[in-house]
């Protein structure tokens, strides 16, 4: 396979802070439950998507596009020039960690790991279809 190409309906989610547990003298780190469900959606997809097909191997490249509906808080010439690109997201999450859940949850699904991921292109845009697009091909220099 040289292309894995996934969409992820509903609004999307980064990747949260995780919360740090003591057990019997041991230190375990938790995802919060809102990041580890997400990324068991997206490897499921990615499962069902890959089927048979083998592992993709060495240096590859990571598009990643999010798309987040502008709030309804918001004005309407506001959220018209947010949705016309006018009017970046910066507010959080942070693009970076929409990236790492993504890594995260397609480790050992579509790739052997996420080292071999040498190439990431992401952005975030407001838009009225909330959503996540990934698309995953070989890394040619």
């Amino acid at each position: 396979m040289s292309e894995f190409e996934l969409y992820i309906s509903g609004e999307p989610v980064a990747q949260g802070r995780p919360r740090f547990t003591n057990i019997h003298g041991y230190t375990q780190a938790v995802d919060p439950a809102k990041s580890h469900e997400f990324k068991q959606l997206v490897s499921r997809m990615a499962r069902e998507k890959m089927s048979q097909e083998p592992l993709m191997e060495g240096p590859l490249c990571l598009f990643l596009k999010v798309t987040r509906v502008p709030p309804k808080s918001w004005p309407k010439y506001r959220r018209k020039n947010a949705i016309e690109g006018r009017e970046g997201i910066t507010s959080k999450p942070d693009l970076d960690n929409y990236v790492k859940i993504v890594l995260d949850a397609l480790n050992g699904v579509v790739f052997p790991d996420d080292s071999s991921v040498v190439r990431i292109c992401a952005s975030k845009r407001w838009s009225f279809v909330p959503g996540m697009s990934v698309r995953i091909t070989e890394d040619k220099p």
